[in-house]
């Protein structure tokens, strides 16, 4: 069962599966007593004593974070999954950790220059990084928000901003907070040079050979060429009967 939820996760691209499981995995752990929300998590009065943190506070879930979890890794696994499979793996998971990684340096010069302290926990940072990167690829692509509010990619992208915009603790580190989607949006969009991204082309799942997928188109091309093959032996012999009759 563990190894067939594996290859059902791996469909949408194993970069985002990994990252479903680790944040998945976090919270499964802090609901059974394993806390790491508190050696996982970004504070700024910490940062410099622990720099790993950087890159590992998307992956600070509590105990009652059920509802976050799960509405994190869905939206990961869509929208995540989507640009895993147009970048590819690597340029992905690189952009997801650089996203995390850049949201908390604004943060931190952020409440360094405004004399306040901020936590970062959880993967909605760079998911709103994701989520704007995705909506300026695909700016016309229908989506369902929250099952309920149909949008296009290009407003979902608006959305994302103005909800890290307002969970900001205040109007001015809000600006800081959206620093890392600004650059989200100019590397998406080809607006960097050559560091910026022009719209890519769809990678392929073709000719990967420990894909499943791969395995099991080579096996439906195979029975669809045995069927044709059967085909016409069958129409091969009814004429061969016909002319005998004759």
């Amino acid at each position: 069962m563990a190894r067939d939820l594996w290859w059902n996760l791996r469909r949408n691209g194993e970069g985002t599966a990994l990252l479903v499981v680790a944040i998945a995995g976090s919270f499964v752990l802090a609901f059974f007593g394993i806390g790491l929300r508190g050696l996982l998590a970004f504070a700024n009065a910490s940062a410099l004593e622990r720099p790993w943190a950087f890159l590992s506070y998307p992956f600070a879930m509590g105990r009652g974070d059920l509802l976050a979890a799960l509405f994190g890794c869905l939206w990961l696994y869509g929208i995540g999954g989507q640009l895993e499979r147009t970048w590819g793996r690597p340029r992905f998971l690189g952009f997801f950790f650089a996203m995390a990684a850049l949201g908390a340096l604004a943060f931190w010069v952020g409440g360094f220059l405004l004399g306040t302290g901020s936590v970062l926990a959880g993967p909605w940072m760079p998911l709103a990084a994701i989520t704007v990167a995705w909506g300026t690829l695909f700016p016309n692509q229908p989506v369902t928000f929250m099952f309920v509010l149909p949008l296009t990619g290009r407003w979902l992208a608006w959305l994302s901003a103005i909800l890290v915009f307002f969970s900001s603790p205040n109007p001015a580190m809000a600006l800081f907070a959206c620093t890392p989607l600004a650059l989200a949006w100019a590397y998406a969009g080809g607006r960097l040079g050559s560091l910026g991204s022009a719209r890519p082309t769809e990678r392929s799942w073709r000719g990967t050979r420990d894909d499943p997928r791969y395995r099991e188109d080579v096996r439906r091309r195979e029975r669809e060429r045995a069927e044709r093959e059967r085909l016409r032996r069958l129409f091969e012999n009814s004429v061969r009967d016909e002319e005998d009759r004759r």
